[in-house]
């Protein structure tokens, strides 16, 4: 006769392993498809982002000439990827400053363009589909004409107007600016350990790539949260004497934070778990353009969508020509296991789970 308590037991230890599997468990690579599409070259492209109709933008300022009436001047360039193809909707002139920073903001489409002007001023300006000026705030940071300033990303909570911003790649700043009056209201810098490229806000949180962490903190940059990133390279060697930073990115989907190093895979972790820490999400090993091309940057959709935008290595460019659309069609292990009845208690229901997850195991 079988003992019920032995049965039980047996049960519920299948139960958690299935648990503990579907929670760290990737998605096969075979289960993507990629859509590869051309884009323009630029030497300076602005981060992707999802618009308000959930398709894939961009912005890439080109210098484009000059004319009798404003001499030498630029166009910032709207593109949307849908389908595989990239569609331009807008043109905006840029006579003045230089382009740090441009994301659509709103539900109508509007652009906002963040350019540096004379004098350290920071000219934040809002322009609709239409090309007319919607409004208009400057700001003035403190940095030295040698320096290498990066304007990494923009949030607007109220009245109030955050921006984060980078000197040499080492020091990071979380600004705050009245929307109505142009009033600083703070500017707090962000501790960071050797190079950072990739800051981001996220849902009235800053994210920042730091050394071996991904460090969160409030927007008044009180720190938070350290998430610790998995044991990738974060160096190539040029030379016997030379190394080079790969090239890091972040992005954040629904309840993920993902990150790559461009070589050795994309990973992701659930916000607020940061003792689970990253498991491995995409196997960048294994997949052609990662190792033919060099990587720029990516944006994450959802589970089974993302993007990534590459260089060519046969060009001698340090911008990117290629988009790339990775998509699945099959759904991840939570989203399988949401669609059954929890109260079923039966060995043929925790036996085709544990059947889902072998396929979908790396």
């Amino acid at each position: 006769m079988i003992d019920k308590s032995i049965l039980l037991k047996t049960i519920m230890l299948i139960f958690t392993s299935v648990i503990v599997i579907g929670n760290t468990a990737s998605a096969k690579n075979a289960d993507f498809t990629k859509t590869k599409t051309t884009i323009n070259y630029s030497e300076n492209n602005e981060g992707l982002y999802f618009d308000n109709e959930n398709k894939l933008s961009f912005y890439q300022c080109v210098d484009d000439g000059r004319d009798e009436q404003h001499g030498y001047y630029m166009n910032l360039y709207k593109y949307r990827c849908d389908n595989g193809a990239i569609e331009k909707l807008q043109t905006i002139p840029i006579y003045e400053g230089d382009v740090r920073y441009a994301e659509e903001i709103g539900d109508a489409g509007d652009t906002i363009v963040v350019r540096t002007l004379k004098n350290r001023f920071v000219d934040f300006t809002v322009i609709d589909k239409d090309g007319k000026e919607v409004s208009n705030i400057v700001d003035k940071i403190s940095y030295k004409k040698s320096d290498a300033l990066s304007i990494t990303d923009i949030y607007i909570k109220g009245k109030k107007l955050y921006y984060t911003y980078i000197i040499n790649r080492s020091k990071v700043h979380i600004r705050c600016v009245h929307l109505k009056n142009e009033k600083f209201i703070s500017d707090k810098i962000l501790k960071s350990k050797g190079i950072v490229d990739e800051v981001i806000i996220f849902d009235n949180r800053v994210y920042m790539i730091a050394d071996k962490d991904i460090k969160s903190y409030t927007l008044q940059g009180k720190k938070e949260i350290s998430y610790k990133l998995p044991k990738v390279k974060k160096y190539i060697r040029i030379s016997q004497n030379e190394k080079m930073p790969l090239r890091e990115g972040m992005s954040i989907s629904g309840k993920y934070i993902y990150y790559t190093n461009g070589k050795d895979g994309i990973y992701r972790c659930k916000i607020n778990n940061e003792k689970n820490g990253f498991s491995l999400y995409y196997n960048t090993k294994k997949d052609s353009d990662f190792k033919e091309s060099k990587f720029f940057d990516f944006c994450v959709k959802d589970k089974n969508s993302f993007y990534v935008r590459f260089i060519e290595r046969e060009e001698d460019y340090g911008d990117p020509t290629v988009l790339v659309e990775f998509s699945s069609k099959k759904k991840s292990w939570e989203e399988n296991s949401a669609t059954n009845n929890s109260d079923d208690k039966s060995l043929s229901w925790i036996n085709a789970k544990i059947t889902e997850k072998d396929d979908t195991t790396t």
